[in-house]
């Protein structure tokens, strides 16, 4: 369905993991997830920046998953508070900013990604 992201992340996962008769296709998994992202569907979101951060079957793109990251963050979705702070962390399609870091890190925690604490702890 064009209008259902989850079933169209559903899809996704189909060609990434060649189930459901569909051979493996990394082109149709990323067409899939922007269906999906493009729907504003944090999870989608998330794991489109997630591929354009590490240029996994796309190009890299910081400014991309940067834009993803935040429009997931309009959601209040925990991982995308997650990933935009490490990208500040590193300097990644933006300046290198502890303090920003810090304070998504926080807000990945308080939405109950316990993964934030250790980084949080690092960082502090």
């Amino acid at each position: 369905n064009k209008d259902d992201p989850e079933a169209q992340m559903v899809v996704a996962a189909y060609y990434e993991n060649g189930k459901g008769g569909l051979k493996r296709n990394s082109t149709r998994v990323v067409e899939w997830q922007t269906k999906a992202a493009d729907l504003n569907y944090p999870p989608a979101q998330v794991t489109l920046a997630r591929r354009y951060i590490n240029g996994s079957s796309v190009s890299r793109d910081y400014e991309k998953a940067m834009n993803l990251l935040k429009s997931a963050i309009e959601e209040k979705y925990p991982d995308a508070y997650y990933y935009l702070a490490e990208m500040y962390e590193r300097g990644r399609g933006t300046k290198k900013d502890k303090a920003t870091a810090l304070k998504f890190y926080w807000q990945a925690k308080q939405l109950g990604m316990e993964a934030a604490t250790a980084k949080i702890q690092r960082l502090d």
